[in-house]
């Protein structure tokens, strides 16, 4: 009897502790903000990450800045998210119906758009690259290659007696600058072949810039050994942290506007690699594809090389498609801050706009007839032209309108409705909104492959990953041509991206603080007297 009692007095004691822990929980629970309370059940509702809604650390005062800071966000490039509890509230699912609702204002932050580093300063063009490409990304850059040259030069492969592998000589980044230099300019000279520029043999292409600033044994042996990975990294591998350094990086120094443009990029490649991909809409058909995230006027935000189909390890049993997970990936530093994302209907589904909405992002773009979850009362219904029929699903509009064939949309942003619309050409006609919306906000990443492409350097080269490393080098150079005209320039009409290039490749071949002219090049007695690298 007596341990009866003891055993019951311990119960009832263990029973008191218990419910005065759950009173203490109940009270902090209590004094949490509100609004951080919401995003926290919502976030959990959808299986991400509760650390995907910290507030990010500003990388200057007063300016908010990704959350690429925040030590709870993954740097993953492909980020796996935590699946947590499910909230206990059930999700009331509606059926389509043709009634208005209202649309949710997330009360976007205008104010924070925008630069975010003092350019009061920063009046020269080789400023802006330094802001979009670092000192220590050309560092890394000449670490790297000396290190695969180094390693070259002791390989015991059979080679050829003057064979320039076997006698590297390290570089620098005063070097370096002067090759990228060189590598910019060829995208303005066009010539068969890469070494014709260098040769006085060939008076139809010899260009004397080149051998002024570099002989073309020494270009193409730093051509030879440019590496941005490691000795050890394989496949993907062995360009993806350099891409990833590079868009943290532009996120850091530009805060988006509310528009957002998503959409997929293919940098010319007919070599063989297991990821190569064909896209017969685009002007290259074959290559290697990039999904990009810009702004939409065309400031490159983000991008995911593909780079083959994930692994299971990489799955982890996620019940999301493919392109969801592109989609949540790219737009992971900007969910819960009201932005309105523009994709085609590659992306978009009914499902995936659910999702970004309770994430508090607007979503608009077309749609496939096709996608699991659309109307099939709107998807199978035909049309006569002009016609436009819409239907609603919680937050989520379809709309279909027939104008030369039917067009299929997909909004949470703005009601279906036609409005008369004045084209370039000053005559006006009727459109439905959410058509004229995307028309005038989806063009980001067009814009900025259309100005990449004008002056694109990525030459005709063995190994996939040094044409990779140009194009991201042309990216950056359009970025930081962004900046510079929006902030010094004041957006002028007059002032051009190859004129941003220009002013750029003398300043980074040397030359750009000397009136020379090309007839002092041709003249000079001896180039190789003049050239500070032999």
């Amino acid at each position: 009897c007596i341990k009866k009692r003891q055993k019951q007095a311990a119960i009832s004691s263990g029973e008191s502790e218990s419910s005065s822990s759950s009173d203490d929980d109940d009270k902090t629970s209590c004094s949490e903000p509100e609004e951080q309370r919401e995003n926290i059940e919502v976030a959990q509702s959808l299986d991400l990450s509760v650390d995907l809604i910290q507030e990010p650390v500003p990388l200057i005062t007063g300016v908010p800045m990704v959350d690429e800071q925040d030590p709870n966000v993954s740097r993953d490039p492909n980020p796996i998210n935590v699946t947590t509890r499910r909230s206990s509230t059930p999700f009331i699912e509606e059926s389509w119906c043709q009634t208005v609702t209202e649309i949710p204002n997330f009360n976007f932050d205008h104010s924070q758009c925008g630069i975010t580093v003092d350019v009061d300063g920063m009046n020269s063009v080789i400023d802006f690259f330094h802001l979009v490409f670092p000192q220590n990304f050309i560092e890394y850059l000449v670490n790297c290659t000396n290190s695969y040259g180094n390693a070259l030069c002791n390989t015991s492969k059979p080679h050829t007696r003057h064979s320039r592998k076997t006698v590297y000589r390290e570089t620098n980044c005063e070097e370096m600058m002067k090759f990228l230099g060189l590598t910019l300019l060829q995208a303005h000279v066009r010539c068969p072949k890469q070494r014709n520029v260098f040769s006085l043999s060939n008076p139809l292409y010899y260009h004397p810039i080149f051998s002024y600033i570099l002989s073309g044994r020494r270009y193409e042996q730093i051509l030879r050994c440019i590496c941005a990975s490691e000795l050890d990294a394989k496949g993907e591998n062995k360009i993806v942290k350099f891409i990833d350094m590079l868009t943290v990086n532009f996120r850091k120094i530009y805060n988006a506007g509310e528009e957002l443009s998503l959409d997929e990029s293919l940098l010319l490649f007919r070599g063989r690699l297991h990821f190569r991909q064909y896209i017969k809409s685009k002007k290259a058909r074959y290559g290697i594809k990039f999904f990009e995230l810009t702004t939409s006027d065309g400031y490159v935000l983000n991008v995911k090389m593909y780079s083959g189909k994930e692994t299971t390890e990489q799955d982890m049993g996620e019940s999301k498609s493919k392109t969801e997970k592109v989609v949540m990936r790219l737009m992971r530093p900007y969910l819960l801050r009201g932005h309105h994302l523009f994709m085609d209907d590659y992306y978009n589904s009914v499902n995936l706009s659910q999702k970004l909405i309770d994430l508090k992002t607007h979503c608009t773009g077309t749609l496939r007839s096709d996608r699991k979850g659309n109307p099939i009362n709107i998807t199978k219904k035909k049309l006569k032209t002009g016609e436009h029929i819409w239907v609603r699903k919680n937050k989520v509009y379809v709309s279909k309108w027939k104008d030369k064939r039917p067009v299929l949309m997909i909004t949470t942003n703005i009601h279906p409705s036609i409005v008369k619309v004045r084209n370039r050409f000053g005559k006006t006609r009727l459109k439905p909104a959410e058509v004229e919306l995307y028309n005038r906000h989806m063009s980001g990443v067009d814009r900025s492959d259309q100005m990449v492409s004008y002056y694109s350097c990525p030459r005709k080269t063995i190994r996939w990953y040094k044409k990779v490393l140009f194009h991201f080098l042309d990216i950056g150079v359009w970025n930081a041509y962004f900046l510079f005209k929006k902030y010094k320039k004041n957006n002028a009409s007059t002032y051009h991206y190859v004129n941003y290039r220009e002013g750029l490749i003398k300043i980074m071949i040397g030359i750009g603080d000397r009136n020379l002219k090309g007839v002092n090049i041709v003249n000079t007695s001896n180039i190789y007297d003049n050239r500070r690298f032999r």
